[in-house]
């Protein structure tokens, strides 16, 4: 790739690498990726980083972490969580944003849950990012009921869902033929002025179609 190129160049010139570089460098891989190719160089840049004698920062870590969770392996990921901590970086938004979204992909509702809980006993509030993957997890392991509990707690705590948020709960209430919560989503969703993906409003056609309701 290009961002390589212009790294291996700055290194034949001479040029001194630090953390900042080289994460760019990352950020430039995992961007680019398309399925796993660029993915795998990650850990061969971390690599390379640590022949340099150069220190990674927490952003070089949560780099590693995002692609590891790109690729599904939660393994990879939680063992960077645990050299991270290691290093002497705390946990932060960021931190618990990746593990949750990884969590979520996977289906896995324990482990998010156990994430969560994790963060809320360090102290950090959930942010938007946060509940829609809790949102999420629920939805792909078909718990719609427990997906509205987290939605109504998200709500609850101050945090205005996303433009994702609704659209996956309104997917999944669609996918449920259920009226009543596609309608009440979408409502929401006006009601706090969050704009409608191109997706969304794909299904509340077809929802409005489906139901013979021209009137939304």
């Amino acid at each position: 790739s290009l961002a390589w190129n212009l790294f291996e160049q700055a290194k034949a010139l001479g040029i001194p690498m630090h953390a900042t570089i080289y994460n760019l460098l990352l950020r430039a891989l995992i961007s680019s990726s398309r399925g796993t190719e660029h993915l795998e160089l990650v850990e061969n840049v971390v690599l390379e980083m640590e022949k340099a004698g150069v220190l990674p920062n927490q952003r070089t870590f949560h780099l590693r972490m995002e692609a590891a969770g790109r690729l599904g392996d939660s393994s990879r990921m939680f063992e960077c969580w645990d050299i991270m901590a290691n290093a002497g970086f705390a946990s932060n938004e960021v931190t618990y944003g990746l593990l949750l979204n990884s969590q979520a992909k996977q289906r896995n509702v324990a482990g998010a849950l156990s994430i969560f809980d994790s963060m809320l006993s360090q102290g950090i509030l959930p942010n938007t990012v946060h509940y829609t993957s809790m949102v999420e997890a629920y939805l792909r392991s078909k718990e719609f009921p427990s997906a509205v509990q987290m939605f109504q707690r998200m709500i609850d705590g101050g945090c205005i869902p996303s433009t994702i948020t609704y659209g996956l709960l309104i997917y999944s209430a669609w996918q449920r033929v259920d009226d009543t919560y596609i309608q009440h989503f979408f409502n929401h969703m006006m009601k706090e002025r969050v704009k409608p993906s191109s997706f969304t409003y794909r299904i509340m056609l077809s929802h409005a179609f489906r139901s013979r309701n021209y009137d939304l």
